[in-house]
């Protein structure tokens, strides 16, 4: 059956915002558990984590300092805050409502019970560690279950496409962007630390991922930036990892009609991860830090075409 432009956008959208939802949370927590795990006299850079959602210029804008309870409000229920969890909770609700005749009723149910623990615990997780670790973990598993519903019990026609696709695209940007957390200023004092830190900084953004026990099963020995990073850009069986995702969006979009200019699109992004040399930008965290912004650039331009082919309302901002 045909699907309208404006379904579909729905879909894609509904797709885009539970992503999203479960990412903020990682990103959190990452950040979160390097906090724990780092020396007393180290101080981490809180405003560092707004920086790589690219919401600098709101922050500023907003009555929050850049405090540890500042940056949590506005990641975690900012409702200003495009980004926050509340706010990406709130958007993947009110388009499944629009389409919810199209899919389970499970998936409403699990958006329902995903919503009420962000109603109920969120208040708690920003003023204390040990329940916003909890909070966290509650809304990964609870996006887990809504992707779980979707994947076995929605037909996988158009509309199930246009929400994996959706999801490929926010789980490759957050990747690149998570990759960030070690890429930032996060410690002034970093230069202080004894190498091994490093490593302990690298294992947070494979934990952030929930790649340590896969990166662990490819490497032995100590964490190096090499091989994470290598491992984050292009294992294909990792499904967190860019290079999968992209594929899998590529796999996606090919069940589209007029697919030709988006999968052209993710072709040319494709052979650009696979000419990435990890050795190379390992040694040289500018050149990272820039690779990162251009992978960001090519997926947002991604989003631009397949916006422009299928959906009636143009390309709103990712």
């Amino acid at each position: 059956m045909p699907l309208l432009s404006r379904v579909g956008e729905t879909f894609y959208w509904f797709g885009r915002y539970v992503e999203r939802a479960e990412n903020t949370a990682r990103l959190i927590l990452a950040y979160s558990n390097l906090a724990l795990d780092l020396p007393r006299r180290s101080r981490l850079e809180w405003a560092s984590m707004v920086d790589i959602t690219g919401a600098t210029e709101l922050f500023a804008e907003s009555a929050h300092n850049p405090t540890e309870l500042g940056v949590m409000r506005f990641m975690i229920a900012d409702p200003d805050n495009p980004g926050s969890i509340r706010s990406s909770l709130k958007m993947a609700r009110e388009n499944l409502r629009v389409t919810r005749d199209r899919v389970p009723r499970e998936v409403s149910e699990a958006m329902n019970a995903l919503y009420a623990v962000m109603a109920d615990e969120s208040e708690g997780a920003i003023r204390r560690t040990a329940a916003r670790h909890a909070f966290l973990r509650n809304v990964i598993d609870h996006c887990q279950i809504v992707r779980g519903y979707l994947g076995g019990a929605m037909s996988h026609g158009l509309g199930y496409q246009f929400i994996r696709t959706g999801r490929m695209l926010e789980r490759a940007d957050m990747t690149t962007r998570i990759m960030d957390v070690r890429m930032e200023a996060l410690l002034p004092d970093e230069a202080e630390l004894p190498a091994a830190f490093d490593a302990l900084q690298w294992m947070a953004v494979l934990r952030s991922l929930s790649a340590y026990q896969m990166y662990r099963r490819e490497h032995h020995g100590p964490v190096k930036a090499r091989y994470v990073i290598d491992f984050l850009l292009n294992e294909e069986q990792f499904p967190r990892a860019v290079q999968s995702c992209v594929v899998q969006a590529y796999r996606c979009v090919s069940r589209l009609p007029r697919s030709e200019e988006p999968l052209a699109t993710i072709r040319a992004l494709l052979d650009k991860l696979q000419n990435l040399r990890s050795a190379v930008l390992s040694s040289d965290k500018q050149m990272l830090r820039i690779t990162m912004d251009d992978l960001q650039q090519d997926i947002h331009n991604m989003h631009n075409t397949i916006a422009r082919t299928y959906f009636s309302l143009g390309a709103p901002e990712a």
